[in-house]
């Protein structure tokens, strides 16, 4: 019997037992495990990239506010 666990099931249960990584994670990682996994990688891809143009998003309005706040402050 091989009792190496796969990398996937390494990586999960590092994630799960990391004391350090969000409840939201480890809460999600857990419902998909209970899906299909091509699908559940799907979605999990469209999430990244969603939340990443929202953080860009995000991210390029507060550069916007401090150059505004920049402006006002040059004589």
């Amino acid at each position: 019997e091989d009792e190496r666990m796969s990398r996937s099931e390494a990586e999960i249960r590092a994630i799960l037992e990391n004391p350090g990584q969000s409840y939201w994670l480890k809460d999600a990682i857990k419902k998909l495990l209970d899906r299909d996994a091509l699908d559940a990688h799907r979605d999990a891809q469209t999430l990244a990239r969603v939340m990443k143009h929202h953080a860009e998003d995000v991210m390029g309005h507060a550069l916007k506010v401090l150059d505004a706040i920049k402006e006002e402050k040059q004589p």
